[in-house]
């Protein structure tokens, strides 16, 4: 409980001054560590690939089945961050988010307004 408070006290001190950031704001903080982040655990699925392989090599008898095993769940753990990762990269180009701006139309979004009964600017 007290690593817990150590952790979440600096977020709500913090929280007034996060309050004035916008959304794109916050949105961009968190894809810059996902850009950071992504590729460090891609590395490391690759170095725990490799380090499986080679304890499945030097394995005998019943370690063998247990290593391979961590082989393969660790390959299908690779594939399955680089295809969301490829999957993301594709929807950012699809829909024309440019990275760090949000939505290239944003500044075209329009709401609705019940007192005037039209869209306008948000």
């Amino acid at each position: 409980m007290k690593k817990f408070i150590a952790v979440t006290l600096p977020v709500f001190i913090a929280l007034p001054a996060m309050a004035q950031a916008t959304i794109w704001s916050l949105l961009n903080i968190f894809q810059s560590i996902l850009n950071t982040l992504v590729p460090v655990l891609i590395a490391l699925a690759t170095v725990f690939v490799i380090w499986k392989a080679i304890q499945f090599a030097r394995a005998e008898g019943d370690e063998k089945a247990e290593h391979q095993q961590g082989m393969i769940s660790a390959i299908i753990a690779l594939f399955v961050l680089v295809s969301v990762w490829g999957l993301v990269a594709v929807l950012n180009s699809t829909f024309g988010i440019n990275q760090g701006t949000g939505p290239s139309n944003i500044n075209n979004f329009q709401c609705y307004s019940p007192a005037t009964q039209t869209y306008v600017p948000c």
